[in-house]
């Protein structure tokens, strides 16, 4: 799955007008990713580039969010 700019994560959720923590992956392994989210955060929120919520469940559901948001980015390339 391609990173996402943390920048880009902030002007989204602001567009939004969404209060919320924006927290980077990027460089964390699969398994302190996994224990992070599992540990650390009781619910994981998947939004479209539309910000309609495409996935939500506890962190421990991290496999099926990484599967949403790789979906979500094959048919944003697939439409561009």
């Amino acid at each position: 799955m391609p990173a996402v700019d943390p920048a880009s994560a902030h002007a989204f959720a602001k567009n939004f007008h969404w209060n919320v923590d924006i927290r980077s992956m990027v460089g964390v392994s699969a398994r302190e990713k996994q224990h992070g989210l599992v540990s650390r955060t009781p619910w994981v929120f998947v939004f479209d580039s539309e910000g309609v919520l495409r996935m939500e469940g506890h962190g421990n559901r991290v496999a099926e969010a990484d599967e949403t948001v790789s979906f979500l980015l094959s048919q944003q390339l697939v439409t561009n």
